[in-house]
């Protein structure tokens, strides 16, 4: 689409200074583009053709006339009257300058009279006096009755323009499924499962029974029907799961729906979170959305145009006609995110019955608010990877078979096609025969790293990208160039919390760049904003906000190129480990430290031994830690069984360690053999998955390990290390001593059980050992042991030390009061019963985010 075009009609011989002011006030107030006969080039039509079809081009034909008639042509009617007849179904405002009757030519009387006829004419303003009132006049009309199609012309021209880019072509992707979310209304009650099933599995089975998906479009009609059972909505998808292609997706088609006859006038207001963090960082957040709308459209037209556009807006807006998206909350910095969230449910206030859409990955969830539901983008299935392959490929089936072979065959690649970021990079290394399966050695790094390679290739060869003038002269950025600016931008920016800014700091990064780091042909002033221009306009990895900011064209580009930053330091022996490691426990780095470690995963054990100095002392302590020589390294994660929140906290700990891919093993204490949660954390709706787990967290149910397999997307194989039959005979001990209690205290009574403890006295040693033969099986040198007591994690701890391997003891940090009494229970066969687990994962109570 294109901004919306004017064509000027008049007589050249009276109405010429006219139409220039007009056009001058249309392009440069209203910015639409003006179309007159006088100012084509040069065409094989005849000038007749020429005319017609410049009128056939327009969305407002505005009609200037005076005196005079004009030039007639073979039908005996003036080109000006032709004009006006062939633009009989386009929007036409006529303006008649003011002389008396008497003073126009014969014919353009006659002209001017069926132009503006009662029954078939145009209806048109009183006669204009001079230039400056026409001028007010038109200006006035246009804003009237075209600033609103002007603005959806806009939003629909920003995402097709933008969409896709990355990839060098548009691909419709026209499955992105969404789950609804799941009630209590729909789940089953039951109280006794089968014997062999944990009850948390079969409460979420009850839940899958009943799941509801929807495809994207079918979602978006729900919601601007109002037809689910909340206004406003959280869209969850994991990093590359297609947010923000669907937000564009949506503004597209609602701004062509509300441009089209069908009168579905649902005005989508769409805005990247980012960009208003960045908004609220440098300027005073204004009250209103039409506000802010008018600051963005500010930097781009005059105040003619934007205050009027405000107003319509805000008229719009309290009829309940519109639908605010907002975008990417993840890539607003932490301290900020909780202020916009609130500002928005403000606007939630100001314009009662208009939807709100806000979509986030996973880990800047905030958890349930009460006038929001959840829903989370799916992963592609089969059926939609084998579409969007045959999509990409539709003119080359044999790449599509190829292709397709190659992800069937391929585990890792067939997970990393599951999100459709991954799969439009792979589409791409394929299509232009760079894909080598040996060098993606199966991380995503090497995915992103051989894709934007081709990206940057593409920049010199492809497009003659990279040619920037300089005192008359060119000469080409080369591929280590781009990457160091990309590298350096990337890096800075981030660890400045930065995702969007402006040009000032832009101009200033790459500045210090040229002068510090670049080569001596490099270092000149004067190449800052041709190399802005040049990676902006052609590499497709730097998109522009508005006239002044900018951000990365994707946060996974961002978090990617400061990956990058990281290794090429880490390779050149320089100063990296102080960056990551105070980063390591903050979730917003959890995508950087996945993709370093992915690259080089022999400095796992280095980069934990540094972020244990950085643990956060509200989730726990390092109670002991030891520096072996041997290349192995057990973290003993101790356990309180009282404390529901040690139990958070522990998770809280785990969380980051196994998604960064710095383990790949737990040991598990309270289990033996393989601990599988897959019946549960194979759920697709995060939110109730959450929900679940929290739950049965709370109820001390559900251990720390079990906890984070279910609420995190990791690849870490939980092992038990109890030997059974001691673990049996340790519980019948148990039970026996809790039925034999007297009125003291019950731990202090069961260490004098003379037979638990005789029991107990082995299974340190056992832990330490079952843990080792684990590492050894899984070719582990990095493990978890979790769930040992305090006592039993110091003895574990001396017998590590003993094989010279390397130790961090870490005791989660206590919150509330222990609950000893539930704890009591859970040994003697009590447990929570699941309807009362309905009534509170139906409430809209804000569950802690990780």
């Amino acid at each position: 689409m294109r901004p919306i075009k004017v064509f000027i009609s008049g007589t050249i011989e009276d109405m010429g200074e006219e139409r220039n002011s007009v056009e001058l006030t249309i392009k440069n107030d209203l910015n639409f583009d003006c179309i007159r006969a006088e100012t084509r080039g040069s065409t094989s039509n005849t000038p007749i053709e020429e005319c017609k079809k410049m009128v056939e081009e327009c969305d407002i034909f505005i009609g200037i006339y005076g005196k005079i008639y004009g030039f007639k042509i073979n039908s005996h009617k003036s080109v000006t009257e032709k004009e006006y007849d062939w633009a009989v179904k386009k929007r036409r405002l006529i303006y008649v300058k003011n002389f008396n009757d008497n003073e126009f030519e014969e014919k353009q009387l006659e002209f001017i009279k069926k132009a503006t006829n009662f029954h078939k004419g145009n209806f048109r303003s009183t006669k204009f006096k001079n230039i400056q009132e026409l001028v007010y006049k038109i200006r006035n009309d246009l804003i009237n009755e075209f600033i609103i199609k002007d603005y959806l012309y806009q939003k629909i021209c920003e995402t097709e323009e933008s969409e896709d880019q990355y990839v060098g072509k548009s691909i419709n992707i026209d499955q992105n499924y969404i789950t609804h979310r799941v009630g209590k209304e729909y789940a089953e009650i039951i109280d006794d499962p089968p014997k062999g099933m944990k009850k948390y599995e079969l409460f979420i089975n009850a839940l899958l029974t009943k799941k509801e998906i929807y495809n994207d479009l079918k979602l978006l009609e729900l919601i601007c029907t109002k037809k689910l059972d909340k206004l406003h909505s959280y869209i969850i998808g994991n990093p590359g799961a297609g947010k923000t292609t669907m937000i564009r997706r949506w503004t597209n088609y609602l701004a062509k729906d509300a441009l089209s006859d069908k009168k579905n006038d649902i005005i989508p207001i769409s805005i990247t979170l980012s960009w208003l963090a960045n908004l609220a960082r440098n300027h005073f957040l204004p009250d209103s959305i039409t506000q802010v709308l008018s600051i963005n459209y500010s930097e781009k037209k005059s105040d003619i145009y934007y205050k009027p556009l405000q107003n319509k807006l805000e008229d719009i807006l309290k009829t309940g006609k519109g639908i605010f998206l907002f975008d990417a909350l993840d890539e607003v910095n932490v301290k900020n995110r909780s202020k916009l969230v609130k500002w928005i449910k403000a606007q939630s206030h100001y314009y009662p019955n208009c939807p709100i859409v806000i979509t986030t990955r996973p880990a800047a969830y905030q958890g349930g608010i009460s006038s929001f539901q959840e829903f989370e983008i799916l992963p592609f299935n089969n059926e939609q990877i084998d579409h969007f392959i045959n999509k990409w490929f539709s003119k080359d089936q044999t790449k599509y078979k190829t292709t397709l072979h190659v992800v069937d065959s391929n585990d890792s690649i067939q997970r990393m096609s599951k999100t459709p970021l991954l799969l439009s990079l792979f589409c791409q290394l394929i299509e232009e025969d760079r894909f080598e399966k040996d060098s993606l050695n199966q991380k995503e790094y090497y995915l992103f790293d051989s894709c934007l390679n081709l990206l940057l290739e593409k920049w010199d060869h492809n497009k003659r990208i990279g040619k920037i003038d300089r005192s008359g002269s060119t000469f080409r950025l080369n591929y280590n160039d781009k990457i160091s600016i990309l590298q350096d931008i990337g890096l800075e920016f981030y660890l400045n919390e930065k995702i969007v800014f402006d040009r000032s700091s832009l101009s200033k990064r790459i500045e210090n760049y040229l002068m510090n780091s670049a080569p001596q042909a490099l270092k000149n002033r004067d190449n800052i904003d041709s190399i802005i221009n040049d990676i902006e306009m052609n590499s497709g990895i730097i998109k522009r906000l508005s006239n002044n900011y900018y951000s990365f064209y994707n946060r996974t580009f961002h978090e990617y190129f400061v990956t990058r930053a990281l290794i090429y330091d880490a390779e050149n022996n320089k100063n990296w480990i102080d960056i990551l490691s105070p980063n390591f426990w903050n979730p917003d780095w959890s995508e950087i430290c996945k993709m370093f470690i992915s690259s080089l995963p022999n400095e796992a054990i280095k980069i934990l031994k540094k972020s244990f100095e950085f643990l956060p002392p509200k989730w726990g302590i390092v109670v002991d830690s030891y520096i072996g020589s041997d290349d192995r390294l057990i973290i003993v994660l101790e356990d309180n069984y009282v404390n529901w929140g040690a139990r958070l906290n522990q998770a809280r700990i785990l969380k980051p360690i196994g998604y960064s891919r710095c383990i790949t093993l737990i040991n598990s204490a309270g289990a033996a053999g393989l601990v599988d949660t897959t019946s549960v954390s194979s759920f697709p709706k995060l939110d109730i998955r959450v929900k679940t787990a929290y739950l049965f967290l709370r109820s001390l149910e559900l251990t720390s390990e079990e906890y984070c397999s279910i609420v995190s997307d990791w690849e870490v194989k939980i092992l038990g290390i109890e030997n059974e039959k001691l673990y049996f005979e340790q519980q019948e001990a148990f039970v026996k001593a809790y039925e034999a209690k007297k009125d003291g205290d019950f731990l202090e009574e069961l260490t004098q059980s003379t037979i638990f403890m005789n029991l107990h006295k082995d299974v340190p040693k056992i832990y330490f050992e079952n843990t080792l033969a684990n590492m050894k099986e899984n070719n582990s040198n990095i493990s978890v042991l979790a769930g040992a007591a305090a006592d039993d994690a110091k003895k574990i701890t001396q017998e590590i030390r003993k094989q010279d391997i390397s130790y961090f003891w870490i005791r989660a940090k206590s919150e509330g009061s222990d609950d000893f009494d539930t704890f009591q229970k859970l040994h003697t066969k009590w447990r929570l019963p699941i309807n009362e687990l309905l009534e509170r994962i139906d409430r809209d109570d804000e569950i802690p985010v990780l």
